[in-house]
């Protein structure tokens, strides 16, 4: 019997040379591609026709898939945000590129970052990246220090800037 991650393969064969093969799947070659579980066995005959046969049972664990999802994205800097995994089994064993493990960790990028969890389920692997989007701040100079006198206006143009403004008066 063996075991292999589902979506995997495996090529199976007799360990000793017949000169004729003749599998449960109907193939006559002398291995047989294996894509899902469950019972094959080979019949072989040789030279002076005897034949033999054995089975073998393909075992399938399941393939972890994993999500990443974040607290807020995109963040401003100097922010903290969560990353959180799912994945498809349990258990699993979770390490992220910066060295951390687990299924949530809390981050502080200064810029823009990708971060990538691999995940291991009974040695079925599976990796998945994530971008945390950070927005710069931004800075505000409305110009040197100036008086008005009653009734005088004066305008501001903050087009080059992203967001909402708070004014006072």
């Amino acid at each position: 019997d063996t075991t292999i991650c589902e979506g995997q393969f495996i090529n199976i064969q007799p360990s000793e040379s017949y000169n004729e093969y003749y599998w449960s799947t109907g193939a006559t070659t002398s291995s047989i591609m294996v894509v899902s579980q469950g019972f094959y066995w080979c019949q072989g005959t040789n030279n002076s026709d005897c034949i033999a046969v054995d089975t073998i049972y393909v075992n399938f664990k399941p393939q972890p898939r994993l999500e990443i999802t974040s607290s807020k994205n995109p963040i401003c800097e100097g922010e903290t945000v969560e990353l959180y995994v799912e994945s498809s089994t349990s258990p699993i064993l979770l390490l992220w590129d910066n060295g951390l493990f687990g299924d949530t960790i809390r981050v502080k990028p200064s810029e823009t970052t990708l971060y990538t969890v691999y995940g291991n389920a009974l040695d079925c692997l599976d990796t998945t990246d994530f971008e945390i989007e950070v927005i710069p701040h931004q800075t505000i100079y409305l110009g040197e220090d100036d008086f008005l006198c009653t009734g005088e206006e004066r305008f501001f143009n903050l087009d080059s800037l992203n967001g909402t403004f708070l004014w006072s008066t």
